[in-house]
Protein backbone atom coordinates (compact mmCIF):
# COMPACT_ATOMS: atom_id res chain seq x y z
CA UNK A 1 0.00 0.00 0.00
CA UNK A 2 2.76 2.34 0.72
CA UNK A 3 4.90 1.49 -2.09
CA UNK A 4 1.47 1.81 -4.62
CA UNK A 5 0.53 5.43 -2.94
CA UNK A 6 3.54 7.70 -2.58
CA UNK A 7 3.38 8.96 -6.26
CA UNK A 8 0.05 10.41 -5.01
CA UNK A 9 1.46 11.38 -1.52
CA UNK A 10 4.39 13.35 -2.56
CA UNK A 11 1.95 14.86 -5.78
CA UNK A 12 -0.29 15.62 -2.43
CA UNK A 13 2.41 17.55 -0.46
CA UNK A 14 3.58 19.33 -3.26
CA UNK A 15 -0.08 20.61 -4.38
CA UNK A 16 -0.13 22.19 -0.83
CA UNK A 17 3.35 24.07 -1.00
CA UNK A 18 5.36 21.41 0.32
CA UNK A 19 8.92 20.12 -0.91
CA UNK A 20 10.13 17.18 0.18
CA UNK A 21 13.51 16.34 0.69
CA UNK A 22 13.58 12.67 1.30
CA UNK A 23 11.27 9.72 1.21
CA UNK A 24 12.12 6.23 3.03
CA UNK A 25 9.75 3.15 4.85
CA UNK A 26 10.95 2.06 8.23
CA UNK A 27 9.02 -0.27 10.36
CA UNK A 28 5.56 0.03 8.61
CA UNK A 29 5.96 3.72 8.69
CA UNK A 30 6.33 6.16 5.96
CA UNK A 31 8.92 8.68 6.77
CA UNK A 32 8.90 12.50 4.74
CA UNK A 33 11.21 15.35 5.12
CA UNK A 34 9.13 18.25 3.96
CA UNK A 35 9.54 21.97 4.02
CA UNK A 36 6.99 24.98 3.08
CA UNK A 37 8.53 26.32 -0.74
CA UNK A 38 7.53 29.54 0.01
CA UNK A 39 10.31 31.03 3.19
CA UNK A 40 10.76 26.99 3.92
CA UNK A 41 10.80 28.71 7.70
CA UNK A 42 9.82 25.13 8.80
CA UNK A 43 11.41 21.92 8.08
CA UNK A 44 9.16 18.80 9.44
CA UNK A 45 9.64 15.13 9.19
CA UNK A 46 6.18 13.20 8.60
CA UNK A 47 5.38 9.54 9.83
CA UNK A 48 2.56 8.10 8.38
CA UNK A 49 1.85 4.98 9.56
CA UNK A 50 0.80 1.90 7.54
CA UNK A 51 -2.08 1.00 7.38
CA UNK A 52 -3.59 4.80 8.61
CA UNK A 53 -4.87 3.31 11.90
CA UNK A 54 -3.97 7.01 13.46
CA UNK A 55 -3.37 10.51 11.99
CA UNK A 56 0.46 10.88 10.95
CA UNK A 57 3.06 12.62 13.31
CA UNK A 58 4.29 15.67 12.27
CA UNK A 59 8.04 16.79 14.14
CA UNK A 60 10.36 19.41 14.09
CA UNK A 61 13.81 18.38 11.82
CA UNK A 62 15.71 19.91 14.58
CA UNK A 63 13.32 19.94 18.20
CA UNK A 64 15.26 22.84 19.42
CA UNK A 65 13.83 25.12 17.05
CA UNK A 66 10.28 24.55 19.17
CA UNK A 67 12.13 26.75 21.74
CA UNK A 68 9.21 28.87 22.95
CA UNK A 69 6.57 27.58 20.41
CA UNK A 70 3.34 26.30 21.89
CA UNK A 71 1.95 22.82 20.62
CA UNK A 72 5.30 21.83 19.91
CA UNK A 73 6.60 19.38 22.97
CA UNK A 74 10.00 18.31 24.06
CA UNK A 75 11.13 16.54 21.25
CA UNK A 76 9.97 18.64 18.54
CA UNK A 77 6.07 16.76 17.95
CA UNK A 78 3.65 19.60 16.52
CA UNK A 79 0.34 19.03 18.04
CA UNK A 80 -2.05 20.01 15.35
CA UNK A 81 -4.54 17.53 15.78
CA UNK A 82 -5.75 16.27 19.34
CA UNK A 83 -6.83 12.69 18.04
CA UNK A 84 -10.28 13.02 19.96
CA UNK A 85 -12.77 12.21 17.08
CA UNK A 86 -11.21 13.22 13.85
CA UNK A 87 -12.40 11.91 10.91
CA UNK A 88 -10.79 10.95 7.74
CA UNK A 89 -10.62 8.16 5.29
CA UNK A 90 -7.76 5.73 6.38
CA UNK A 91 -7.50 4.47 2.62
CA UNK A 92 -6.87 8.32 1.35
CA UNK A 93 -3.55 8.72 2.81
CA UNK A 94 -2.48 11.28 -0.12
CA UNK A 95 -4.85 13.62 1.43
CA UNK A 96 -4.38 12.61 4.97
CA UNK A 97 -1.00 13.32 4.32
CA UNK A 98 -0.87 16.79 2.77
CA UNK A 99 -3.53 17.64 5.36
CA UNK A 100 -1.50 17.09 8.35
CA UNK A 101 1.76 19.52 7.12
CA UNK A 102 -0.97 22.15 6.00
CA UNK A 103 -2.35 21.53 9.51
CA UNK A 104 1.08 21.60 11.22
CA UNK A 105 2.73 24.42 9.66
CA UNK A 106 0.02 26.48 10.38
CA UNK A 107 -0.01 25.64 14.05
CA UNK A 108 3.56 26.63 13.75
CA UNK A 109 2.96 30.11 12.28
CA UNK A 110 0.54 30.54 14.81
CA UNK A 111 2.80 29.86 17.69
CA UNK A 112 5.66 32.21 16.34
CA UNK A 113 3.59 35.34 15.96
CA UNK A 114 2.98 34.87 19.51
CA UNK A 115 6.25 33.80 20.44
CA UNK A 116 7.39 36.77 18.42
CA UNK A 117 5.20 38.93 20.55
CA UNK A 118 6.51 37.48 23.55
CA UNK A 119 2.82 35.99 24.09
CA UNK A 120 3.32 32.91 26.09
CA UNK A 121 0.01 31.75 27.61
CA UNK A 122 -0.61 29.05 25.32
CA UNK A 123 2.77 27.45 26.09
CA UNK A 124 2.41 27.67 30.11
CA UNK A 125 -1.04 26.51 29.40
CA UNK A 126 0.38 23.30 28.22
CA UNK A 127 3.45 23.32 30.35
CA UNK A 128 2.27 19.99 32.29
CA UNK A 129 2.10 17.88 28.65
CA UNK A 130 5.26 19.23 27.31
CA UNK A 131 7.13 18.20 30.56
CA UNK A 132 5.83 14.55 30.56
CA UNK A 133 6.97 14.53 26.87
CA UNK A 134 10.89 14.92 28.37
CA UNK A 135 12.73 11.67 28.09
CA UNK A 136 12.61 10.03 31.63
CA UNK A 137 9.78 11.60 32.50
CA UNK A 138 7.27 9.47 34.77
CA UNK A 139 4.07 9.67 36.47
CA UNK A 140 3.46 9.65 40.27
CA UNK A 141 0.07 8.80 42.09
CA UNK A 142 -1.09 11.85 44.20
CA UNK A 143 -4.78 11.32 46.61
CA UNK A 144 -5.15 15.10 47.26
CA UNK A 145 -4.40 18.29 45.83
CA UNK A 146 -1.28 19.88 47.33
CA UNK A 147 -1.09 22.21 49.89
CA UNK A 148 1.89 24.33 51.52
CA UNK A 149 0.92 23.72 54.95
CA UNK A 150 0.67 20.03 54.89
CA UNK A 151 3.58 17.39 55.28
CA UNK A 152 4.16 15.70 51.78
CA UNK A 153 6.00 12.64 51.33
CA UNK A 154 7.37 10.18 48.10
CA UNK A 155 8.13 6.36 47.52
CA UNK A 156 11.39 6.29 45.63
CA UNK A 157 12.68 3.59 43.85
CA UNK A 158 16.58 4.19 43.49
CA UNK A 159 18.47 1.61 40.89
CA UNK A 160 22.44 2.35 41.19
CA UNK A 161 23.54 -0.71 39.96
CA UNK A 162 27.45 -1.27 38.19
CA UNK A 163 26.94 -1.07 34.40
CA UNK A 164 23.86 1.80 34.45
CA UNK A 165 25.85 4.28 33.99
CA UNK A 166 24.33 6.67 36.13
CA UNK A 167 21.86 6.08 39.28
CA UNK A 168 18.25 5.93 37.95
CA UNK A 169 15.35 7.52 40.13
CA UNK A 170 11.78 6.65 39.87
CA UNK A 171 9.06 7.75 42.35
CA UNK A 172 6.41 5.63 42.88
CA UNK A 173 3.66 7.75 44.35
CA UNK A 174 3.42 10.99 46.33
CA UNK A 175 0.98 10.56 50.03
CA UNK A 176 0.73 12.37 53.20
CA UNK A 177 2.17 10.08 55.72
CA UNK A 178 0.40 7.03 54.55
CA UNK A 179 1.90 4.72 52.00
CA UNK A 180 0.30 2.09 50.06
CA UNK A 181 2.98 0.13 49.39
CA UNK A 182 5.09 -0.70 52.55
CA UNK A 183 8.50 -1.83 50.38
CA UNK A 184 9.75 1.36 49.35
CA UNK A 185 10.93 4.38 52.15
CA UNK A 186 8.47 7.08 52.68
CA UNK A 187 10.91 10.27 52.13
CA UNK A 188 9.96 13.59 52.82
CA UNK A 189 9.31 15.62 49.90
CA UNK A 190 8.09 19.36 49.53
CA UNK A 191 5.68 21.31 47.24
CA UNK A 192 6.74 25.08 46.33
CA UNK A 193 3.89 26.67 44.32
CA UNK A 194 5.27 29.07 41.43
CA UNK A 195 3.28 32.36 41.51
CA UNK A 196 3.91 33.26 37.79
CA UNK A 197 4.43 30.95 34.69
CA UNK A 198 8.10 30.19 33.34
CA UNK A 199 8.96 28.34 30.18
CA UNK A 200 9.93 25.19 30.11
CA UNK A 201 13.66 23.59 29.71
CA UNK A 202 14.67 23.89 26.08
CA UNK A 203 13.18 21.29 23.58
CA UNK A 204 15.76 18.70 22.71
CA UNK A 205 17.81 18.96 25.46
CA UNK A 206 18.32 17.30 29.07
CA UNK A 207 17.48 19.54 32.16
CA UNK A 208 20.39 21.63 32.99
CA UNK A 209 22.36 22.19 36.06
CA UNK A 210 21.60 25.74 35.19
CA UNK A 211 17.70 25.67 34.17
CA UNK A 212 17.35 23.74 37.62
CA UNK A 213 19.02 26.17 39.25
CA UNK A 214 16.71 28.69 38.13
CA UNK A 215 13.29 26.70 38.80
CA UNK A 216 14.72 26.36 42.25
CA UNK A 217 15.10 30.12 42.64
CA UNK A 218 11.37 31.09 41.23
CA UNK A 219 10.29 28.60 44.16
CA UNK A 220 10.96 30.50 46.59
CA UNK A 221 14.15 30.92 49.76
CA UNK A 222 12.42 27.68 51.09
CA UNK A 223 13.61 25.39 47.75
CA UNK A 224 16.71 26.77 47.69
CA UNK A 225 17.51 26.04 51.19
CA UNK A 226 16.61 22.41 50.71
CA UNK A 227 18.30 22.06 47.27
CA UNK A 228 21.67 22.50 48.96
CA UNK A 229 21.57 19.73 51.04
CA UNK A 230 23.14 16.95 50.41
CA UNK A 231 21.29 13.86 49.23
CA UNK A 232 18.30 13.20 47.52
CA UNK A 233 15.12 15.37 46.81
CA UNK A 234 11.64 15.44 46.21
CA UNK A 235 10.21 18.71 44.53
CA UNK A 236 6.66 19.50 43.23
CA UNK A 237 6.31 22.40 41.85
CA UNK A 238 2.84 24.18 40.75
CA UNK A 239 2.44 27.08 38.57
CA UNK A 240 -0.96 29.07 37.59
CA UNK A 241 -2.56 28.28 34.32
CA UNK A 242 -5.51 29.45 32.48
CA UNK A 243 -8.10 27.32 34.02
CA UNK A 244 -6.38 25.78 37.68
CA UNK A 245 -2.61 24.80 38.16
CA UNK A 246 -0.38 22.99 35.87
CA UNK A 247 1.64 20.18 38.44
CA UNK A 248 5.30 19.07 37.65
CA UNK A 249 8.09 17.67 39.93
CA UNK A 250 11.80 16.29 39.70
CA UNK A 251 13.45 14.56 41.30
CA UNK A 252 17.19 14.95 41.72
CA UNK A 253 20.29 14.24 43.85
CA UNK A 254 23.00 17.23 45.51
CA UNK A 255 26.55 16.49 45.48
CA UNK A 256 28.76 18.46 47.76
CA UNK A 257 32.00 18.70 45.47
CA UNK A 258 34.13 21.27 48.11
CA UNK A 259 33.43 24.40 50.13
CA UNK A 260 30.42 26.32 48.24
CA UNK A 261 30.33 24.29 45.84
CA UNK A 262 27.49 21.93 44.51
CA UNK A 263 25.94 19.66 41.80
CA UNK A 264 22.84 18.28 40.91
CA UNK A 265 22.88 14.88 39.59
CA UNK A 266 20.38 12.28 38.46
CA UNK A 267 17.76 15.01 37.75
CA UNK A 268 14.36 13.15 36.65
CA UNK A 269 11.24 15.19 35.94
CA UNK A 270 8.13 13.45 37.33
CA UNK A 271 4.15 14.32 36.46
CA UNK A 272 1.74 14.17 38.75
CA UNK A 273 -1.55 11.77 38.68
CA UNK A 274 -4.45 13.30 40.27
CA UNK A 275 -6.32 10.92 41.96
CA UNK A 276 -8.49 13.18 43.75
CA UNK A 277 -12.28 12.73 43.16
CA UNK A 278 -13.53 16.13 42.46
CA UNK A 279 -10.48 15.59 39.33
CA UNK A 280 -11.43 12.44 38.29
CA UNK A 281 -15.56 13.48 38.32
CA UNK A 282 -14.48 16.43 36.43
CA UNK A 283 -13.05 14.08 33.41
CA UNK A 284 -16.40 12.79 32.88
CA UNK A 285 -18.03 16.26 32.72
CA UNK A 286 -19.98 16.08 36.13
CA UNK A 287 -19.38 17.86 39.65
CA UNK A 288 -19.91 16.55 42.60
CA UNK A 289 -23.50 16.27 43.33
CA UNK A 290 -24.82 16.74 47.18
CA UNK A 291 -26.95 13.97 47.54
CA UNK A 292 -27.03 11.07 50.48
CA UNK A 293 -28.86 7.69 48.92
CA UNK A 294 -29.38 4.74 50.82
CA UNK A 295 -29.70 1.64 48.69
CA UNK A 296 -31.63 -0.82 50.56
CA UNK A 297 -31.18 -4.05 48.84
CA UNK A 298 -27.76 -4.73 47.01
CA UNK A 299 -28.69 -7.88 44.99
CA UNK A 300 -28.56 -7.32 41.01
CA UNK A 301 -30.31 -4.57 40.62
CA UNK A 302 -29.36 -2.49 43.86
CA UNK A 303 -25.28 -3.49 43.27
CA UNK A 304 -25.63 -1.77 39.76
CA UNK A 305 -27.43 1.50 41.34
CA UNK A 306 -24.67 1.57 43.46
CA UNK A 307 -22.19 1.52 41.29
CA UNK A 308 -23.69 3.97 38.74
CA UNK A 309 -24.32 6.09 41.68
CA UNK A 310 -21.26 6.08 43.13
CA UNK A 311 -19.27 7.24 39.17
CA UNK A 312 -22.04 9.57 38.54
CA UNK A 313 -21.26 12.40 41.65
CA UNK A 314 -23.31 11.18 44.78
CA UNK A 315 -21.60 12.38 47.88
CA UNK A 316 -22.58 9.73 49.92
CA UNK A 317 -23.52 6.35 50.26
CA UNK A 318 -25.69 3.87 52.53
CA UNK A 319 -25.59 0.53 51.43
CA UNK A 320 -28.05 -1.72 53.11
CA UNK A 321 -28.80 -5.29 53.05
CA UNK A 322 -28.02 -8.30 55.63
CA UNK A 323 -27.86 -10.85 52.68
CA UNK A 324 -24.38 -13.06 51.72
CA UNK A 325 -23.18 -13.09 48.49
CA UNK A 326 -23.27 -16.29 46.59
CA UNK A 327 -21.44 -18.05 43.68
CA UNK A 328 -25.26 -18.30 42.10
CA UNK A 329 -25.54 -14.11 40.90
CA UNK A 330 -22.14 -14.08 39.50
CA UNK A 331 -23.03 -13.65 36.21
CA UNK A 332 -25.46 -10.93 36.80
CA UNK A 333 -23.89 -9.24 39.83
CA UNK A 334 -21.44 -6.31 39.86
CA UNK A 335 -19.61 -8.39 42.73
CA UNK A 336 -17.31 -11.37 41.52
CA UNK A 337 -15.94 -15.02 43.23
CA UNK A 338 -13.33 -13.08 45.46
CA UNK A 339 -16.92 -11.51 47.22
CA UNK A 340 -18.08 -14.65 47.86
CA UNK A 341 -19.49 -15.84 51.05
CA UNK A 342 -19.22 -12.30 52.64
CA UNK A 343 -21.99 -10.01 52.96
CA UNK A 344 -23.23 -7.59 50.10
CA UNK A 345 -23.04 -4.48 51.71
CA UNK A 346 -19.88 -5.01 53.06
CA UNK A 347 -18.75 -6.89 49.62
CA UNK A 348 -19.96 -3.72 47.36
CA UNK A 349 -18.00 -1.03 49.75
CA UNK A 350 -15.25 -2.79 49.41
CA UNK A 351 -15.71 -2.95 45.59
CA UNK A 352 -16.81 0.32 45.61
CA UNK A 353 -13.92 2.23 47.77
CA UNK A 354 -11.56 0.49 45.59
CA UNK A 355 -13.12 1.52 42.01
CA UNK A 356 -14.33 5.56 43.16
CA UNK A 357 -11.46 6.97 45.28
CA UNK A 358 -13.10 9.76 47.95
CA UNK A 359 -16.80 8.64 48.09
CA UNK A 360 -18.12 7.96 51.58
CA UNK A 361 -19.73 4.43 51.46
CA UNK A 362 -21.39 3.00 54.66
CA UNK A 363 -22.48 -0.56 54.80
CA UNK A 364 -25.11 -1.53 57.03
CA UNK A 365 -25.39 -5.32 57.25
CA UNK A 366 -28.63 -5.55 58.75
CA UNK A 367 -32.33 -5.85 57.54
CA UNK A 368 -34.35 -3.34 55.74
CA UNK A 369 -36.73 -2.87 59.06
CA UNK A 370 -33.65 -2.45 61.19
CA UNK A 371 -31.50 0.25 59.46
CA UNK A 372 -35.08 2.43 59.06
CA UNK A 373 -35.66 2.16 62.99
CA UNK A 374 -32.46 4.14 62.82
CA UNK A 375 -33.78 7.66 62.86
CA UNK A 376 -30.73 9.24 62.86
CA UNK A 377 -29.36 7.40 59.75
CA UNK A 378 -32.32 7.39 57.54
CA UNK A 379 -32.29 11.00 58.18
CA UNK A 380 -28.88 11.80 57.04
CA UNK A 381 -30.26 10.45 54.17
CA UNK A 382 -32.28 12.63 51.24
CA UNK A 383 -33.16 9.52 48.81
CA UNK A 384 -34.05 6.13 49.52
CA UNK A 385 -33.41 3.56 47.05
CA UNK A 386 -35.72 0.38 47.36
CA UNK A 387 -34.11 -2.62 45.09
CA UNK A 388 -35.10 -5.30 47.83
CA UNK A 389 -37.20 -7.91 45.22
CA UNK A 390 -39.73 -7.82 48.21
CA UNK A 391 -43.09 -6.22 47.28
CA UNK A 392 -44.51 -6.57 50.41
CA UNK A 393 -41.54 -5.16 52.63
CA UNK A 394 -41.55 -2.05 49.93
CA UNK A 395 -45.11 -1.56 50.01
CA UNK A 396 -44.89 -1.43 54.07
CA UNK A 397 -41.84 1.08 53.67
CA UNK A 398 -43.89 3.65 51.57
CA UNK A 399 -47.05 3.25 54.05
CA UNK A 400 -44.81 4.25 56.30
CA UNK A 401 -43.22 7.33 54.91
CA UNK A 402 -46.58 8.86 54.09
CA UNK A 403 -47.98 8.01 57.52
CA UNK A 404 -44.74 9.62 59.29
CA UNK A 405 -44.80 12.52 56.55
CA UNK A 406 -41.11 11.70 55.59
CA UNK A 407 -39.02 13.95 53.54
CA UNK A 408 -37.23 11.77 51.62
CA UNK A 409 -37.77 10.55 48.07
CA UNK A 410 -38.53 6.54 47.88
CA UNK A 411 -37.38 4.85 44.55
CA UNK A 412 -38.36 1.49 44.08
CA UNK A 413 -37.21 -0.57 41.08
CA UNK A 414 -37.89 -4.37 39.97
CA UNK A 415 -37.55 -6.19 36.82
CA UNK A 416 -39.75 -8.45 35.24
CA UNK A 417 -38.56 -12.25 34.56
CA UNK A 418 -37.25 -13.32 31.22
CA UNK A 419 -35.85 -10.04 30.13
CA UNK A 420 -39.97 -8.43 29.50
CA UNK A 421 -38.74 -4.96 31.27
CA UNK A 422 -38.47 -3.16 34.25
CA UNK A 423 -40.47 -0.45 36.56
CA UNK A 424 -39.33 2.69 38.72
CA UNK A 425 -41.05 4.39 40.82
CA UNK A 426 -40.63 7.39 42.86
CA UNK A 427 -42.62 8.29 45.44
CA UNK A 428 -42.67 11.53 48.05
CA UNK A 429 -44.82 12.89 50.74
CA UNK A 430 -46.76 15.47 49.65
CA UNK A 431 -47.19 14.52 45.72
CA UNK A 432 -49.73 12.30 43.67
CA UNK A 433 -48.50 8.96 43.06
CA UNK A 434 -46.92 6.48 44.31
CA UNK A 435 -45.96 2.84 44.85
CA UNK A 436 -49.35 1.69 46.39
CA UNK A 437 -51.14 3.54 43.82
CA UNK A 438 -50.27 0.60 41.68
CA UNK A 439 -51.88 -1.83 43.58
CA UNK A 440 -55.50 -2.93 43.67
CA UNK A 441 -55.96 -4.92 46.05
CA UNK A 442 -56.82 -2.89 49.04
CA UNK A 443 -59.03 -4.69 51.65
CA UNK A 444 -58.88 -7.47 49.62
CA UNK A 445 -56.34 -10.86 49.46
CA UNK A 446 -55.06 -10.18 45.33
CA UNK A 447 -51.27 -8.31 45.31
CA UNK A 448 -52.02 -7.70 42.02
CA UNK A 449 -50.22 -5.00 39.82
CA UNK A 450 -51.91 -2.59 37.59
CA UNK A 451 -48.70 -1.76 35.62
CA UNK A 452 -47.72 -5.78 35.33
CA UNK A 453 -46.54 -6.97 32.18
CA UNK A 454 -47.36 -10.61 32.83
CA UNK A 455 -50.85 -11.40 33.53
CA UNK A 456 -51.34 -12.64 37.52
CA UNK A 457 -51.63 -15.72 38.24
CA UNK A 458 -48.45 -17.09 36.41
CA UNK A 459 -45.51 -19.36 37.33
CA UNK A 460 -42.29 -17.35 36.37
CA UNK A 461 -39.84 -18.62 38.78
CA UNK A 462 -37.21 -21.41 38.00
CA UNK A 463 -36.53 -24.35 40.08
CA UNK A 464 -32.90 -26.23 39.48
CA UNK A 465 -32.28 -27.70 43.13
CA UNK A 466 -35.40 -27.66 44.61
CA UNK A 467 -37.32 -25.14 46.45
CA UNK A 468 -34.97 -23.09 48.49
CA UNK A 469 -33.18 -23.03 44.84
CA UNK A 470 -35.86 -20.97 43.55
CA UNK A 471 -35.04 -17.92 41.31
CA UNK A 472 -36.45 -15.31 39.14
CA UNK A 473 -34.32 -15.80 35.57
CA UNK A 474 -33.09 -12.31 34.23
CA UNK A 475 -29.83 -11.26 33.17
CA UNK A 476 -27.36 -8.55 34.00
CA UNK A 477 -28.34 -6.18 31.10
CA UNK A 478 -31.93 -6.47 32.10
CA UNK A 479 -30.53 -5.78 35.72
CA UNK A 480 -28.05 -3.11 34.47
CA UNK A 481 -31.50 -0.88 32.46
CA UNK A 482 -33.80 -1.09 35.21
CA UNK A 483 -31.12 -0.26 37.07
CA UNK A 484 -30.35 2.88 34.67
CA UNK A 485 -33.64 4.24 34.99
CA UNK A 486 -33.88 4.06 38.85
CA UNK A 487 -30.24 6.27 38.99
CA UNK A 488 -31.60 8.78 36.49
CA UNK A 489 -34.78 9.33 38.88
CA UNK A 490 -31.72 9.35 41.81
CA UNK A 491 -30.15 12.17 40.22
CA UNK A 492 -32.80 13.98 38.87
CA UNK A 493 -35.49 15.77 40.27
CA UNK A 494 -37.99 12.82 37.60
CA UNK A 495 -40.85 11.94 39.93
CA UNK A 496 -43.91 9.57 38.85
CA UNK A 497 -43.55 6.23 37.13
CA UNK A 498 -41.00 4.87 34.27
CA UNK A 499 -40.71 1.97 32.51
CA UNK A 500 -38.71 -0.29 29.94
CA UNK A 501 -40.19 -2.96 28.07
CA UNK A 502 -38.11 -5.74 26.32
CA UNK A 503 -38.84 -8.15 23.69
CA UNK A 504 -41.65 -10.70 24.84
CA UNK A 505 -40.41 -13.64 22.61
CA UNK A 506 -39.26 -16.04 25.72
CA UNK A 507 -42.32 -15.07 27.28
CA UNK A 508 -44.38 -16.40 24.24
CA UNK A 509 -42.82 -19.20 23.94
CA UNK A 510 -42.83 -20.44 27.61
CA UNK A 511 -46.54 -19.91 26.86
CA UNK A 512 -46.88 -16.79 29.35
CA UNK A 513 -49.64 -14.19 28.66
CA UNK A 514 -49.18 -10.36 28.46
CA UNK A 515 -51.25 -7.58 29.59
CA UNK A 516 -51.94 -4.59 27.39
CA UNK A 517 -50.02 -2.35 30.09
CA UNK A 518 -47.04 -4.18 28.37
CA UNK A 519 -48.39 -3.84 24.72
CA UNK A 520 -48.81 0.18 25.83
CA UNK A 521 -45.47 0.14 26.97
CA UNK A 522 -43.68 -1.87 23.77
CA UNK A 523 -45.29 0.49 21.53
CA UNK A 524 -43.91 3.86 23.20
CA UNK A 525 -43.87 5.68 26.66
CA UNK A 526 -46.82 4.57 29.32
CA UNK A 527 -49.53 7.26 28.83
CA UNK A 528 -51.43 8.46 31.77
CA UNK A 529 -51.27 9.28 35.18
CA UNK A 530 -50.35 6.08 37.76
CA UNK A 531 -51.66 7.91 40.75
CA UNK A 532 -55.06 6.70 42.13
CA UNK A 533 -57.86 8.63 43.40
CA UNK A 534 -58.58 5.72 46.02
CA UNK A 535 -54.83 5.37 47.14
CA UNK A 536 -54.82 4.98 51.07
CA UNK A 537 -51.43 6.63 50.91
CA UNK A 538 -50.88 9.32 48.61
CA UNK A 539 -54.65 10.65 48.38
CA UNK A 540 -55.05 10.83 51.97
Amino acid sequence: MCVMQEPEVLEALRAVGASVSEVSTENGTLKLNAAAREGGRWNLEICVPIPLTNMPKVFLANAEDGFGLAHVDHKGEVCYSDQEGESYDPTDLARVTAFAFQRACSVLEEASKKRSKRDFRALTDEFEGYWQSIPGCHRANLTAPPVSDRALYGQVNKDNRPGLGKVSLRLLALNYGSPKDQKAPNRKAHYFPLFSPILPPKNGQAISNEWLIYLIKEGGIEAQKESVKKGLHIFLFSQPRSEGLSLFGVLFETKILGKNKKEFRSITPFTVQRCWRDYLLERTGQISARHHVAVIGCGAVGGRVAEHLAMSGVDELTLVDDDVFTYDNIYRHVLGEGSAGTNKSKALRRYLSSKCPGLKITAEPVSAETWLSRTTQVNNCDTLVLTTGKPGLERHINREAFANRWPHRLISGWLEPLGLGGHVMVSQYGQAGCLECLYSDWGGSDPSMRVSFLKPGQSVSRNITGCGGRFMPYSSIHAARTALLICEAALGQKSGYSCWAGDASSSRSEGLELTSWYERCREGKPSGDVAHEACPCCSS
